[in-house]
């Protein structure tokens, strides 16, 4: 039975609307077609989104987790969702987290007035999966006490730009800082200087009340908000066409960059020994592998992919030009 943070107020939202392109070569390797991150079967026998909801399920129960996947993806969805007891929101178009996150909130305080939110993206990865859930639990109360938003941070293996950071303040709670700074993909020289501060990296595992979710919309973004609160429960029936008026006129909007990184009075839960790694790139999937099962089998699967892609086909004699497989060979092959 799942640990719940706060009783029956605390809500999931499993973000799974991306396109992941950065990781699109990897996971066509691996299926033989292209296949989006968050639907594609990396290590184990779970897809990415199955794995994330599996982790979620140990905290949030599925009747009160929201999946959002995109219109586009929707036969993906079906199929791996199908047997899953959770509501699955779909948005008509791609609009970048920060409406992602509204359009599932939205949904949730039709349902919920009062609901405390739990924010996953559906495309990390996590080796201990007990102490995840222990510092996700830990996030979760402590917002839930404080009233305040609060984000997860891991220790940084290397000053990578790519990822968002954050310095951490005083303590304000057991195993709880004030989030000092936050400062999403910096450059090179920047990521460098925040590491030598003892800057962490973003998860983007979120934890808060929803009522101040939609305040810091409300503040960082209020045309979404604004749009997204004349929405009522007949705009989610099927066939309605307000999400797609909404959708055709918003502009995308990142909740890292557009809300987090201005806000203020945030928090920050540090997480360790997780094994946490956000699989944006082939680099990173295979450096969290390194030295577990998993990783000899993922290269096994890439060793056969290149393969596959090198052995002669019956119209054409002889060897095959170099171009993409070699490339593919050289990326993902190490």
């Amino acid at each position: 039975m799942p640990t719940e943070t706060n009783g029956e107020r605390t809500w999931a939202i499993v973000l799974a609307g991306g396109d992941g392109t950065r990781l699109a070569e990897l996971t066509e390797a691996l299926h033989g077609r292209p296949v989006p991150k968050q639907f594609a079967t990396i290590a184990g026998d779970r897809s990415m989104l199955q794995a994330t909801l599996d982790r979620v399920a140990r905290i949030v129960p599925a009747r009160r987790t929201v999946i959002v996947v995109g219109r586009a993806h929707l036969a993906w969805a079906r199929a791996q969702l199908a047997e899953y007891e959770g509501t699955t929101l779909v948005q008509p178009a791609s609009r970048g987290t920060a409406t992602a996150i509204l359009f599932a909130l939205t949904w949730i305080r039709l349902h919920d007035r009062k609901a405390h939110v739990l924010v996953f993206p559906s495309d990390h990865h996590v080796g201990d999966v007990p102490r995840f859930v222990d510092a996700v639990r830990t996030a979760g109360r402590t917002s839930c006490e404080l009233g305040r938003l609060a984000v997860l941070g891991v220790a940084p293996e290397l000053s990578d730009p790519d990822y968002g950071w954050i310095i951490a303040g005083p303590p304000v709670a057991p195993a709880c800082c004030s989030l000092e700074c936050f400062v999403e993909k910096p450059g090179a020289e920047t990521a460098r200087r925040l590491h030598a501060r003892g800057g962490l990296w973003n998860t983007f595992i979120l934890a808060a009340p929803a009522e101040q979710v939609a305040e810091l919309a409300r503040r960082h973004l209020p045309d979404h908000a604004r749009r997204f609160d004349t929405l009522d429960r007949f705009s989610f029936a099927p066939g309605a066409p307000d999400l797609d008026e909404l959708y055709a006129a918003i502009e995308p909007a990142d909740f890292s960059k557009h809300v987090l990184e201005p806000a203020c009075d945030l928090l920050v839960v540090p997480m360790h020994g997780t094994g946490w790694s956000d699989w944006g790139t082939p680099d990173r999937v295979l450096a969290s592998l390194e030295g577990t099962p998993a990783g000899p089998l993922l290269r096994a699967r890439l060793d056969a992919a290149v393969r596959r892609m090198q052995a002669p086909t019956r119209r054409r004699a002889g060897p095959r030009p170099a171009g993409p497989e070699r490339g593919l060979q050289t990326r993902l092959v190490r």
